[in-house]
C-alpha cells in the first residue's frame, strides 16, 4: 500500500516537472536490460567438469599419488593417522573419497591438502573420475 502511494506521488511529481519522457525512457531501458540479462548463463568461477571417458585404474593412477602425497611419514599413515585418517589402501581412500576430493581441490570450508602445495590438476581430475566410475579397486 505504501509503495503504491509512493510510486503514485513520484509519477505526479515527474509529470509536473515535465520529465515524463525521461522517466518512461529510463523505465523502458531498465526493463530491456533486465530482460536481456535474464537468460545469461553465469559460469562458476571454479567450474570443475573433467572429461571422464577414460577408465581410471586405482592401482595404476591413484594409490601411488595418495601414498607419496598423503600417507607419508607424519601425515595419513598407520603410524600417525593425522586428524584420524589413514590413506594407505583402497578401502581407506574409497571410504573418504568425497572429503579427499574437497581437500585436494582446496575448496572453501576444508583444510587444503597437501599442506603448502596443490596436487596437479590432472591427478585431481583423475581422482574425481575414479569416484564417478564407482571407486573401483582395479
Amino acid at each position: 500500500m505504501i509503495v503504491s502511494l509512493l510510486v503514485t506521488k513520484l509519477l505526479i511529481w515527474i509529470n509536473q516537472k515535465g520529465m515524463m519522457r525521461i522517466f518512461y525512457s529510463f523505465m523502458l531501458l531498465s526493463v530491456m536490460m533486465f530482460a536481456s540479462c535474464r537468460n545469461d548463463k553465469i559460469e562458476e568461477p571454479n567450474a570443475f567438469n573433467p572429461d571422464c571417458d577414460e577408465i581410471i585404474s586405482f592401482n595404476a593412477e591413484i594409490i601411488s599419488v595418495m601414498i607419496n602425497s598423503c600417507a607419508t611419514s607424519g601425515c595419513h599413515n598407520q603410524g600417525i593417522a593425522s586428524a584420524g585418517y589413514i590413506f594407505e589402501n583402497h578401502a581407506q581412500i574409497a571410504e573418504n573419497a568425497e572429503m579427499i576430493l574437497a581437500t585436494i581441490r582446496h575448496q572453501p570450508g576444508v583444510v587444503a591438502m597437501p599442506v603448502g602445495q596443490q596436487l596437479p590438476q590432472a591427478f585431481i581430475e583423475k581422482f574425481f573420475c575414479w569416484m564417478e566410475q564407482g571407486k573401483q579397486n582395479n
